[in-house]
């Protein structure tokens, strides 16, 4: 029997359990375990499988911040579960880090979503290409869907496409809780898509004729030359450009009135610049706003600060 450690759709390790042979491999962030993970929602110590001389295999949670569950259910920190090839593993709620039954059919099934990480394993056809052999073609989570995308943001069955002719397609979503757009718009009912347009299904950017790409993997922001002008003439913001990496913490500091709340509304949509470029994601921030509006958050300071002084 075999296992797969599976990170964001990926798979990064396998081992070989073997009948009679007692085993225990420790799961977590840090070095000194047996399998090391380094993501964010892994504990230092997060889980521990134990696989015993009757050929029975066990996984205990080791008080982990995020949990350990099977089949959906959160377990019980430091008890030993015993789990079989049809149960669901997961570290941390979601299937950002999975472990498998049987890894090698696990990545047959799963070679459509390492494309869509730009993971360069597996089939990399578009979906041009997988229209010529079939009128229409589902995109979700299920690992039954022909286009795989093993990510939270993404419903089981998110949406179908369909080839209405030798050269005419049309998207539906498939009544998904994220939504589905084109060219940034969120879409009711079918609606036609070329080769030109792009198409955003949770945090994946899909076009007909090129291999999809996983928008978590550009600039998180980048803003160039935008300028704040207010219809008083006063300039709040000058030519400022800057960038910002994905999954990084950046603090802005400067003195009352120097311009920060003006820069965070014009990098989150809130109060867009005049003049210059915002993107998000790779993104054009007007352009898209529909969609990226679902995927950031904006607190106001004066919910803080209202009543404190």
């Amino acid at each position: 029997m075999k296992l797969g450690f599976i990170v964001e759709g990926g798979l990064v390790k396998k081992i070989q359990l073997l009948k009679g042979k007692i085993l225990e491999i420790r799961i977590g962030k840090s070095d000194d375990n047996d399998i090391i993970i380094k993501n964010n929602v892994i504990s230092k110590y997060h889980a521990q499988l134990i696989y015993d001389q009757e050929g029975d295999l066990y996984i205990i949670d080791l008080s982990s911040t995020n949990g350990t569950f099977v089949n959906g259910q959160k377990i019980v920190s430091s008890t030993p579960i015993k789990i079989n090839k049809t149960d669901k593993i997961t570290l941390s709620k979601g299937e950002g880090v999975m472990i498998v039954f049987n890894p090698d059919d696990y990545s047959s099934r799963k070679s459509e979503i390492k494309d869509f990480g730009n993971v360069d394993t597996g089939s990399s056809s578009t979906i041009i290409e997988k229209l010529k052999k079939k009128k229409q073609i589902i995109v979700g989570r299920n690992p039954n869907c022909d286009v795989l995308i093993n990510n939270p943001s993404v419903s089981r069955q998110h949406a179908v496409i369909e080839r209405v002719s030798q050269s005419e397609y049309s998207i539906k979503d498939l009544g998904s809780l994220n939504g589905t757009f084109v060219n940034g718009r969120r879409i009711s009912g079918a609606t036609k898509v070329t080769n030109k347009d792009v198409i955003l299904i949770g945090r994946f950017r899909i076009s007909l004729s090129e291999a999809p790409r996983d928008l978590s993997r550009e600039a998180a922001i980048k803003a160039e030359r935008i300028i704040k002008k207010y219809s008083n003439g006063y300039i709040g913001l000058h030519e400022t450009t800057i960038e910002i990496p994905s999954k990084a913490l950046l603090a802005v500091m400067g003195p009352s009135g120097c311009g920060k709340s003006t820069l965070l509304k014009a990098l989150n949509g809130d109060s867009p610049a005049s003049s210059g470029r915002v993107t998000i994601c790779g993104l054009e921030l007007n352009e898209n706003y529909d969609y990226i509006k679902t995927h950031i958050g904006y607190v106001p300071q004066d919910v803080f600060i209202e009543n404190s002084t």
